[in-house]
């Protein structure tokens, strides 16, 4: 499940994409070295494919929170 918008490809598109979800790293492979071992728990953090294509659309990805202030924005724009 997305941890930004809560979609669950399963329910939302069906059995055969059930589980399909991206990770994100909360810091990048890049900065983190080598002798860096990732944490799965407080590492990576599960979002669908567009809003990760999103995050990274910057220099320096965005933060989950800004995400989530962004979307929250947009709605709100939306709504006006």
């Amino acid at each position: 499940m997305c941890a930004i918008f809560g979609c669950d490809f399963g329910v939302a598109y069906g059995p055969r994409v059930n589980g399909f979800i991206h990770v994100h790293h909360v810091t990048p492979l890049h900065q983190s070295g080598e002798s860096y071992s990732v944490n799965p728990t407080t590492d990576l953090i599960p979002v669908c494919h567009n809003f990760h294509a999103v995050i990274h659309s910057r220099k320096e990805p965005m933060s989950i929170e800004a995400m989530r202030q962004l979307l929250n924005q947009d709605g709100e724009q939306q709504r006006v």
